[in-house]
């Protein structure tokens, strides 16, 4: 019988017999299962697409993972956050963080949104809106 030397956790060895322990492979980082963008439109700044694409096993994948903007309008700040946090059920999770602050007071609102593939408002104006929706729709 073959054994393998396997450092162990605080430098302790281990042995295990050969075929009887493998060293899995680092899991790939979770990506967005579908592809998208985020088409937002402010009167400030006028619109815009954010559109992050990654390349896992060489093939290029399209979703957004993080993005903030930040803008003012007529004395009021905006500020929106959009982060992907992971599967489930199926469904694409993303957590949304929209901020105003006027008059020297802000307020925030925190959400998480299941994104389906299809067109999704994310933040309804006005004054900003922002939708996860397919590359290019």
């Amino acid at each position: 019988m073959r054994t393998r030397l396997v450092p162990g956790a605080f430098g302790l060895t281990l042995l295990f017999a050969a075929g009887c322990f493998r060293i899995p492979a680092p899991a790939a980082p979770e990506r967005p299962q579908f592809e998208n963008e985020l088409v937002h439109t402010t009167p400030a700044a006028g619109g815009g697409r954010t559109k992050q694409t990654h390349h896992d096993d060489g093939k290029p994948h399209s979703a957004v993972l993080q993005h903030t903007d930040t803008f003012k309008q007529d004395g009021v700040e905006i500020k929106v956050g959009v982060q992907f946090i992971g599967r489930r059920d199926g469904k694409d999770m993303y957590q949304i963080e929209y901020t105003v602050t006027a008059g020297g007071k802000s307020e925030t609102v925190t959400r998480e949104v299941a994104y389906e593939g299809v067109r999704l408002v994310v933040v309804p104006g006005p004054p900003a809106t922002y939708a996860l929706q397919p590359p290019g729709d």
